[in-house]
């Protein structure tokens, strides 16, 4: 436990105050929404790093010593990081400030939320820990559910406009951080804890049934044992990669069977899409997306083929 002489800096208490809940927390860029923590691309491969590259969300503590160093640098903004906290936050936009103030448009992320409890049939969930952004937005917290992993979702893909959702693989800004033109601060008129995700929104969030698990096997004649075994062992890689050495085991993969399609014994399109697969394991988790799950298959695959 730490103790000082004298009360910490506003930014450092708000921080240690988020971790007593047991929230994991972040450095962000003073008055910025930005991660202070070094990118992938600059990563020195030492300290926490020394195993491979962490993200924020695998760097995010509730250590308060760490904390204390952390904040002794600068004053930096606080990020949460929401899935290891056990948190999906519905974060409710102004329309004024997302360029979305149609004349007969919803004007807060408020409506649209009230909408959906209307024809839910169930009361608009406001009764919950909620920080009010210097936007004039609002962050209402809530406890993810155990029985389903919700992930990030924004606008039309998730809830609709104005709401952008911060579950798994997501970050939320701290009461107590401020941008330059205002603070975050907590709603003291509301529960001072998350209430659980209501229902109506868990069924809405949970992400569909996964479609069957694709084979490692490719069909009789499409390819020689050899090719089969390297596919098995080059998917197999991919879905076990840990957090930090998902984009390089991803590569590595699509180079190796890239000299298979290079030889003309596997079909490129047969190859990237049993990569593909393997990878969905990983997208959505700490900035992983789909596009760059491609774009890797592809470099890799059209590297590995020129090498055959």
């Amino acid at each position: 436990m730490v103790t000082t002489a004298h009360q910490p800096p506003p930014l450092l208490a708000a921080a240690l105050a988020a971790t007593e809940r047991g929230w994991p927390v972040f450095p962000l860029h003073p008055r910025s929404k930005i991660p202070a923590l070094h990118h992938r691309d600059r990563c020195p491969g030492t300290g926490a790093c020394a195993q491979g590259h962490l993200g924020w969300s695998s760097r995010a503590t509730t250590d308060p010593d760490l904390l204390v160093a952390w904040w002794r640098q600068r004053a930096y903004n606080i990020g949460i990081a929401t899935g290891p906290a056990g948190l999906v936050v519905l974060d409710l936009d102004h329309a004024a400030g997302h360029g979305a103030n149609a004349p007969n448009g919803p004007t807060h992320g408020v409506d649209v939320l009230a909408r959906l409890a209307a024809e839910a049939g169930q009361p608009v969930p406001l009764a919950t820990y909620t920080v009010h952004t210097p936007g004039g937005g609002h962050h209402l917290y809530y406890q993810a559910p155990s029985e389903t992993t919700i992930r990030n979702s924004t606008g039309p893909t998730g809830l609709g406009c104005l709401i952008d959702v911060r579950a798994t693989g997501g970050l939320i800004i701290a009461a107590g951080s401020t941008l330059p033109h205002g603070c975050y601060r907590r709603d003291t008129t509301r529960p001072t804890e998350p209430a659980p995700l209501p229902r109506w929104l868990v069924q809405r969030l949970a992400p569909p049934a996964p479609p069957p698990p694709m084979r490692d096997d490719l069909p009789p004649g499409h390819a020689s044992a050899y090719v089969q075994g390297a596919l098995r062992r080059r998917t197999a890689a991919v879905r076990a990669a840990p957090v930090g050495t998902r984009h390089s085991t991803l590569l590595s993969a699509a180079a190796g069977l890239g000299r298979f399609v290079g030889a003309g014994q596997l079909n490129y399109d047969d190859a990237r899409a049993h990569l593909l697969g393997a990878a969905q394991t990983h997208i959505g988790t700490e900035g992983f997306t789909t596009t760059e799950a491609e774009t890797t298959i592809h470099d890799g695959l059209t590297w590995g083929s020129t090498r055959a």
